[in-house]
């Protein structure tokens, strides 16, 4: 069986490995930072949008007196201009979350996808390394 690919689905393929890493990038990154442990303070909800889907939740709070604000996506019902419970990294206060509960398993999902959108480019330069051997024999 022979197959060959295309030249326009390899620029395709890694165009997508790039979006998809590039938007899992960030989590896949910031998870060390909470391996030298995790802090509490007390912040503020700054502002909410939401759709029917998801809820975007933008907060802020204060490490040693610098200011610092964040961003997820939650289902939870937090009320803008309340406060809430912020966890942040202890060596990088700048990497924090509203659910603390939620680091490791959104890391794992984060690897899974990035493992995921990577694995048709890795395909493709299988299939055609098998096409450069067989024409080589």
């Amino acid at each position: 069986m022979r197959l060959k690919v295309n030249p326009q689905w390899h620029v395709i393929a890694i165009l997508a490995a790039v979006v998809v890493v590039g938007f899992r990038a960030g989590t896949i990154l910031s998870h060390s930072a909470w391996s030298s442990g995790k802090e509490t303070t007390q912040g503020k909800i700054e502002d909410i949008q939401e759709s029917r889907r998801i809820r975007v939740i933008r907060y802020s709070y204060r490490v040693n007196g610098a200011p610092f604000s964040g961003e997820e996506t939650d289902r939870k019902r937090f009320l803008v201009g309340l406060p809430a419970t912020v966890t942040y990294a202890k060596g990088d206060p700048s990497v924090s979350t509203l659910s603390p509960e939620h680091i490791e398993g959104r890391y794992q999902t984060s690897l899974l996808i990035a493992g995921l959108g990577i694995l048709p480019v890795i395909v493709l330069w299988c299939v055609e390394l098998a096409a450069i051997l067989r024409r080589r024999q």
